[in-house]
C-alpha cells in the first residue's frame, strides 16, 4: 500500500496491546476503561492479546488501520 501522505510504500504489521483497543473521541483517564456509546472497538476477543492489522510509513511516521 502506498502512503496517502507521501507516496512511499508502507510496511504491513500490527498495532498490538494486552487489552482491547478502542478508538474514542475522548480520553479515558481511569485504570478501567468502560467503552462509551460512540467508541469504536477495534478488537473484540477479551481472552487474548489484541491486534489490529495496520500499515506503517517510516518516512511520515504514520500508522493507518481499518476497522
Amino acid at each position: 500500500m502506498k502512503c496517502p501522505y507521501c507516496g512511499t510504500e508502507m510496511e504491513t504489521g500490527y498495532v498490538q496491546s494486552m487489552k482491547e483497543i478502542i478508538y474514542s473521541a475522548d480520553l479515558h483517564t481511569g485504570r478501567i476503561m468502560i467503552p462509551k456509546k460512540d467508541d469504536i472497538k477495534l478488537t473484540y476477543d477479551p481472552w487474548s492479546p489484541a491486534a489490529c492489522k495496520a500499515s506503517r510509513c517510516a518516512a511520515c511516521r504514520k500508522i493507518i488501520l481499518s476497522y
